[in-house]
């Protein structure tokens, strides 16, 4: 066996013989060596927002006769298009592999985020039995650069958040606040739009 480090097309010969080092004939074929296809994907992970769609676009692909495959194929306009269109609802990893010629194939990996609307309560209770001790707003923590604002009904400031890793829990400046009901303003940023109303404080 013999490995050919180019592909092309390659005059080969056969020669045979005897043990005896007599009877000896050569054959002579030529031979097809396909190319191993190329891919880059380039960018390996993107951000949309929840409800949108992007375009799968390779950032370079190369080969002969090429033949595609995407998988998963969720939310896929195709899964065999070279560019489809996914509409995903949830986080997802999309591998593409590009055959060629002679079977050989290549793939790479792409990662899609999806950000969801933050789903906020209006109400919890942080009287420290274990249960909606905090105010926590699910998908919040998908946008790094959001910002938090809490109000009383005088309008002064009882709490402030830059991103929010850590949920509220019912105290400003380490004192526990009354009961009742809050004002709030959320700005995700990244495309979603502001966030307002109200949040409830119950023990």
């Amino acid at each position: 066996m013999r490995a050919y480090k180019d592909s092309g097309s390659l005059n080969t010969s056969l020669h045979v013989y005897s043990a005896a080092g007599c009877g000896s004939d050569t054959a002579f074929l030529t031979l097809t060596v396909y190319p191993l296809p190329v891919l880059d994907m380039g960018t390996k992970r993107v951000t949309i927002l929840e409800g949108g769609q992007i375009k799968l676009n390779p950032a370079f692909v190369y080969g002969n006769n090429l033949s595609y495959l995407w998988t998963p194929s969720s939310f896929l306009s195709s899964d065999t298009a070279y560019s489809p269109v996914s509409r995903p609802v949830d986080d997802i990893r999309y591998t593409f592999t590009v055959t060629g010629e002679g079977g050989c194939s290549v793939s790479d990996t792409i990662f899609i985020k999806v950000l969801k609307s933050p789903e906020i309560p209006n109400a919890f209770s942080p009287n420290g039995d274990g249960i909606n001790d905090t105010w926590d707003i699910k998908y919040l923590e998908s946008y790094p650069g959001a910002t938090v604002d809490v109000f009383n009904r005088y309008g002064q400031i009882v709490f402030r958040s830059f991103g929010y890793n850590r949920p509220w829990d019912g105290r400003s400046q380490g004192q526990v606040l009354p009961i009742g009901t809050y004002y709030y303003i959320i700005n995700p940023k990244n495309g979603k739009p502001i966030y307002t109303g109200s949040i409830t404080i119950i023990r």
